[in-house]
């Protein structure tokens, strides 16, 4: 089993720029708007509940020829910040509680909610950041820069069962409003992967969409993909976010360490 996670992982690819790459006067006054928003986000989100469909399939090294593993539904919980995942169904057929770890999945992925944004763009963020340019996405002008975060910066920990992990360089590109500085799409992948992770690369797109949680508005992940290539072939996880709706205060929930 491979993992992505940050100490933390998406199959629609974004086009590439077509639109005019001319570095603005003010590209400095986008990309502070968009640091401003990831340094705010985290905390500006409140406490939710929605329901995380994930379809799993591999595939060989070469080729379009995907297999169809299985369809995962869970519960997810968002509250103080953190992520909680609860495995409800495979394949529409109900789990049992304490039966969801037999079907634990080869790639498994978290920080969809905010984590890669904050460690990218946030206030102790190491990444480097460079305009691209103007582009549209879902029929809305949007700024997008490039990234880069180095291995020794990095805090995106790829994980190979039990016998192997390092933190992995990654680099991407984020598109966000440039009026806001609202992000839309996180794109990343990973780079200088050490040889005992048996990993030659991985991809990753998270879609952001306004959702209404308590009748205010919010942008949260519509939908996700990873797809990783490994030793013996490809996985790839594609994953909707819906049912969002607000997480009742006098709930108690334990995280696990």
């Amino acid at each position: 089993m491979f993992a992505l996670s940050p100490v933390i992982a998406t199959v629609a690819w974004p086009s590439h720029l077509s639109q005019d790459r001319t570095v603005p006067t003010n590209a400095s006054e986008f990309i502070a708007k968009a640091r401003g928003y990831a340094a705010e986000y985290i905390d500006r989100l409140p406490n939710f509940l929605c329901v995380q469909t994930t379809t799993h399939s591999t595939a060989g090294r070469k080729g379009e020829h995907w297999r169809k593993k299985d369809t995962q539904t869970a519960q997810l919980l968002f509250a103080g910040g953190k992520e909680k995942r609860t495995l409800q169904a495979v394949n529409g057929k109900p789990v049992s509680p304490g039966r969801g770890r037999g079907s634990r999945s080869e790639l498994t992925t978290e920080g969809e909610f905010g984590l890669l944004l904050a460690n990218i763009l946030g206030p102790d963020s190491a990444a480097e950041i460079t305009w691209e340019g103007f582009d549209h996405l879902r029929d809305q002008q949007v700024a997008v820069v490039k990234y880069a975060v180095d291995r020794e910066h990095s805090t995106l920990r790829l994980s190979r069962d039990y016998l192997a992990s390092a933190f992995v360089a990654y680099y991407g590109e984020i598109f966000f409003d440039p009026k806001t500085g609202a992000v839309l799409r996180i794109t990343k992948e990973l780079s200088d992967i050490p040889p005992e992770l048996e990993t030659e690369n991985s991809r990753t797109v998270i879609d952001y969409d306004k959702v209404v949680i308590g009748g205010a508005d919010y942008l949260l992940p519509s939908t996700a993909s990873v797809e990783m290539t490994i030793r013996s072939g490809r996985l790839r996880n594609e994953m909707s976010f819906n049912g969002y709706r607000k997480f009742e205060a006098n709930s108690t929930v334990t995280f696990q360490p």
